[in-house]
């Protein structure tokens, strides 16, 4: 037996042992949730107009489909890559919920 271990000096329960943090997973979803927050308390003059164009632009991906065009359009390589691969996930993602997600209910 060690002569330098001291028994006595281990936590006796696991509530004197330290504890960890908030997870990295609700530490987001309670920024998320303040951002929302915020979000919903302020006047956005004008977003009337904007927002429901905005909001009809995003079916079907059209707008995602936008964003990767205009991202393809820049020349960059790093830029059309990650055109590429949004609308690759966007397609791979519409149809597995067209095929699977939807006749599963």
């Amino acid at each position: 037996m060690c002569a330098d271990f001291d028994i006595s000096k281990l936590p006796r329960a696991a509530e004197e042992a330290p504890r960890p943090g908030p997870s990295l997973r609700g530490r987001l979803a309670a920024l998320d949730m303040r951002l929302f927050e915020n979000a919903a308390e302020k006047r956005w003059p004008g977003a009337e107009r904007i927002l429901p164009g905005l909001s009809r632009a995003a079916n079907h991906g059209v707008l995602w489909f936008a964003v990767g065009g205009a991202l393809a359009a820049t020349g960059s390589p790093r830029a059309r890559r990650a055109a590429l691969r949004g609308v690759a996930s966007l397609a791979l993602a519409s149809a597995t919920i067209n095929t699977l997600g939807k006749r599963s209910g």
